[in-house]
């Protein structure tokens, strides 16, 4: 399993930054998952 680095814009950051918490984590699980090709559910 290849490790990647995701690097987020300044505007992306912003945006997490300013999520509830639980948002938050699911929005970096969801976003972390994308380089593994898997589908993609927030909710």
């Amino acid at each position: 399993m290849p490790i990647y680095k995701i690097i987020f814009e300044k505007e992306a950051q912003k945006f997490l930054d300013k999520q509830d918490k639980n948002k938050r984590l699911r929005l970096y699980r969801a976003i972390y998952k994308l380089p593994e090709g898997m589908d993609i559910n927030a909710t």
